[in-house]
């Protein structure tokens, strides 16, 4: 049975005969899975009632759903005393998790509890260390499971643990990206269990929200001066360094500014936070680059903006949102070669595709800078394959479709 979804009708919220689909995730903060899971989840309830079960009582995540008809639990009555566990390669970080470890126990407890009393049709994950822990919990004669794939570095990174989870017990597996749908498929996840969903944007909602700033100011601009933009997380994988250093060669050509909106994650390093300030004062450009920190009307600063950039260094960059999205605001994009950002912006169509050097990005800015007609070029062009190829409606037929194929399916 496949969905309609522009021929159904919009259902009441109380109708309790639409399948119940409960997400089950451990969200620490703010990033892009939470984003495209905030926009996904609320077009799903025409069609299913929908839980998000939310362990560690994240408000941000929260506030998300809030005016929808989504329903956030908590399941415990408590979150861990600090919820980002961190310590990635570090040798305590084994300490850390055994200290999680009673948490962790008691929500597998509560989440066995929960499927018991409200027996939902569909548990989804969106983490894989997650649903491999927490799928557990759930008997097999119990909900249909589905894991939705947001990307990972390697094959390598998916245990084998994993996979043998994936194959032995859940319905489906949603790629965002066909590099992601490769990474799982060479790491022995069944194939046929593998569907890959492109992630959306909602362009007009985009648009609209790009009208809308958040009152504090940005950075002073003169006339005729052009700003590239960087939005996310300042991590080393996201590459700021990379960009700062590819402007810094081309500073001195053009009349430009260089912008980050975004900051250090909550637990995350902040000396290499500071160690990109200190590299902008050394390269004397303190006066065009500027960091603006999180902000919560990005899309104006995109727009505001006139050229956008991720130089991801790694291929867990499964996707590139933030690219789709400038693309919504016809906005040229400058991308790494790495991970699922050749899938979104089409080279030398929609913007530039480099391979990860400081000369290569360095040279990506020189030709848009130099060239506004085709800055304007490449921006229609990235709103056309936007609403072709990354369409909120897409997604949502295809993950309501598949859904629906997972309940119906015999036991």
């Amino acid at each position: 049975m496949s969905i309609n979804i522009q021929e159904q009708p919009m259902e009441k919220h109380n109708n309790r005969d639409r399948p119940l689909i409960g997400v089950f995730d451990l969200f620490t903060g703010k990033g892009g899975i939470q984003s495209v899971m905030s926009t996904l989840l609320p077009r799903l309830t025409d069609h299913y009632r929908i839980v998000a079960i939310n362990p560690y009582h994240n408000q941000a995540y929260a506030d998300r759903f809030r005016n929808t008809s989504i329903k956030v639990e908590p399941l415990v009555n408590r979150p861990p005393i600090t919820p980002f566990i961190g310590g990635a390669n570090q040798i305590d970080r084994v300490f850390r998790i055994a200290r999680r470890t009673p948490w962790m126990l008691r929500t597998l407890s509560a989440l066995h509890q929960w499927n018991r009393i409200h027996r939902p049709d569909v548990i989804y994950f969106n983490f894989l260390p997650v649903a491999n822990l927490f799928s557990r919990a759930l008997p097999r004669s119990g909900p249909r499971l589905v894991f939705h794939s947001h990307g990972h570095k390697s094959e390598r990174e998916i245990s084998s643990s994993a996979v043998r989870r994936l194959n032995a017990r859940f319905d489906a597996v949603i790629a965002v990206s066909e590099i992601t749908r490769q990474f799982l498929v060479r790491a022995d996840v069944d194939p046929n269990r593998i569907e890959v969903v492109y992630n959306s944007v909602d362009a007009d909602a985009i648009r609209k929200a790009a009208m809308q700033s958040n009152g504090h100011p940005l950075p002073n601009r003169q006339q005729g001066e052009r700003v590239i933009v960087q939005v996310g997380a300042l991590t080393p994988k996201k590459a700021p360094d990379l960009t700062i250093d590819a402007f810094a060669k081309i500073a001195t050509r053009h009349r430009c500014q260089l912008w980050f909106c975004g900051d250090v994650l909550a637990g995350g390093d902040r000396a290499f936070g500071e160690s990109l300030k200190r590299r902008v004062k050394e390269l004397g450009l303190t006066d065009r680059i500027h960091f603006l920190g999180w902000r919560n009307d990005a899309s104006y600063v995109q727009h505001t903006a006139d050229i956008a950039i991720l130089p991801s260094r790694s291929d867990c960059e499964s996707f590139g949102l933030v690219l789709a999205e400038a693309m919504s605001l016809q906005k040229p994009c400058i991308g790494s070669d790495r991970g699922g950002i050749p899938e979104v912006i089409s080279h030398q169509e929609t913007g530039i595709v480099c391979p990860l050097n400081v000369g290569a990005f360095a040279s990506a800015m020189d030709c848009l800078l130099a060239g506004p007609r085709l800055r304007t070029q490449m921006g229609k062009a990235g709103l056309k394959r936007v609403r072709e190829h990354f369409a909120t409606a897409q997604q949502q037929q295809k993950i309501c479709n598949l859904l629906q194929r997972v309940i119906d399916r015999k036991p």
